[in-house]
């Protein structure tokens, strides 16, 4: 039994039509770069599913190759979303030049020197080198690692490229630009399924990777403060008590920081909070200069600073101490045309079998860091101690 190519144009028209209806009420939810990459996929899916509706057996070639050349746009229009999605930087080339070709393409071919043949061919070359080249954008990896599904929507877009390949190469082989295609032969009917579950299974692949990112995001606010974007007090809580398990458990040593930012309140009343988030932020940035980078720095709250060193002894501890102490007075803080001396006060405490928990460790360096602050601030006091440090 044959098969009727109408239907399945109508069909693969109310599916694409369906996918972009679903993903433009999906967008209402998200906001950001996440609203964006949901619209331009939503715009895709309706533009495929007007170029399905579009084709027709006319003999017209300008009628013939609308459908086509919106297609192009259509996969430009994904190539934006996992731009979008991924946060890279959108090159221009690709935007504008596949979507002008085809334009032309369509006005020649279709109108001037009518040819649907010649006009296929030049937008499936296009097809392959976008899809390709949407391949490539999912393929790049992110922080240094590729996901998952990242990989495996770029594989599926290969295939697919692959595929508009394949029908360059056919229309070379067997029409030879006669001028006429037939749009309604079961080959074309077979090529339109083909498309129509490969969107689908794109349209699914799209919709992981930003449900992966979504997590990966909440994941991130959940343990970061939205101010200093350091781990927030729950977060360090978490990993000191996992740090100080396994510093027990290995026997190597592991040394928490407690830190105060000396004089903010004033700095708070006098110039308000935005004066004073902006040093809570300065602060940040020269704390992290100052550690290693295995350490783990969070905001504890307000002004106060929490560092979990893993492996760090007294001496390794003092040395960092002392290099924090010592970017603060070359810092240039200034609120408004005023500059703003800061610095910090530290208390330090160690792991020792005597020291029942992490909470417990977080109190003796809490304990440190008044007396630091009581014998004048700027300057450390290492638990046990009987002196305080200030920088050298």
């Amino acid at each position: 039994m044959g098969i009727e190519v109408n239907t399945v144009w109508l069909v693969a028209g109310a599916l694409s039509t369906s996918f972009g209806l679903l993903v433009m009420l999906l967008r209402s939810r998200y906001t950001g770069h996440f609203e964006a990459a949901l619209r331009l996929w939503g715009e895709s899916c309706l533009c495929v599913g007007i170029a399905f509706w579009m084709a027709s057996s006319s003999p017209r070639a300008a009628l013939s190759l609308a459908s086509p050349s919106l297609g192009i746009l259509a996969i430009t229009l994904q190539y934006l979303a996992v731009v979008e999605l991924k946060q890279q930087r959108r090159q221009r080339l690709w935007v504008q030049l596949p979507f002008t070709v085809a334009l032309a393409s369509y006005v020649w071919f279709g109108v001037v020197q009518p040819n649907v043949a010649a006009g296929l061919f030049v937008v499936n070359v296009l097809r392959t080198v976008v899809l390709a080249r949407i391949a490539v954008s999912f393929a790049q990896p992110e922080d240094g690692q590729h996901q998952f599904v990242d990989v495996l929507a770029a594989g599926v877009y290969s295939i697919v490229a692959f595929s508009a390949m394949a029908v360059v190469v056919d229309l070379v082989r067997i029409h030879d630009f006669a001028g006429v295609y037939d749009f309604n032969s079961p080959r074309t009917g077979y090529a339109i399924m083909v498309i129509t579950v490969s969107q689908a299974i794109l349209f699914t692949l799209f919709i992981l990777a930003m449900t992966e990112r979504l997590n990966h995001e909440l994941k991130h606010q959940s343990m970061h403060d939205p101010l200093t974007n350091l781990f927030n007090r729950r977060a360090i809580e978490e990993i000191g008590f996992h740090q100080k398990s396994l510093s027990l458990r290995s026997g190597q040593p592991f040394t928490v920081f407690m830190i105060d930012v000396d004089h903010f309140k004033p700095i708070n009343d006098t110039h308000g909070h935005a004066a004073g988030d902006a040093v809570l932020k300065s602060v940040a940035t020269a704390l992290r200069e100052g550690l290693r980078n295995e350490d783990y720095l969070g905001r504890w709250g307000g002004d106060e600073f929490c560092v979990l060193l893993p492996g760090a002894d007294r001496d390794e501890a003092e040395a960092i101490a002392d290099r924090i102490l010592a970017i603060f007075p070359t810092l240039n803080l200034s609120v408004g045309d005023k500059p703003v001396a800061t610095n910090v006060s530290i208390g330090i405490a160690s792991v020792d079998e005597s020291v029942a928990g992490f909470d417990v460790l977080l109190d003796i360096a809490d304990n440190a860091l008044y007396e630091a602050k009581r014998a004048g601030r700027a300057r450390y006091v290492f638990a046990g101690s009987t002196a305080a440090q200030t920088a050298s």
